[in-house]
């Protein structure tokens, strides 16, 4: 019986931890892995060095973006991407 109340503060810590860090952070990194998933061609982003463009052609790996009018464009990796604006509608 004593080593069962042993156990109990170690078990209960380490279920508080899980569920105020582990898991807010899992479900964070679905979200940001589904975002660069879904990216298209036209769709507004921030690079997470604060670099604006549209999305002017999508790779396996990589997203080539347009950062102004007359046809500059960079090449990054979809790792990169940091925000999405979709009509208007920034998704973190």
């Amino acid at each position: 019986m004593e080593q069962l109340r042993g156990l109990i503060f170690p078990l209960a810590f380490l279920a508080f931890f899980y569920m105020i860090l582990v898991r807010p952070q899992q479900k964070r990194q679905k979200e940001v892995s589904r975002m660069r998933d879904n990216l298209k061609i036209g769709d507004e982003i921030t690079t997470i060095g604060g670099i604006s463009g549209t999305v002017a052609q999508l790779r396996e790996g990589s997203v080539m973006i347009e950062i102004a009018p007359d046809d500059v464009r960079l090449t990054i990796e979809k790792w990169a991407i940091g925000k999405v604006k979709e009509n208007k509608t920034e998704i973190e």
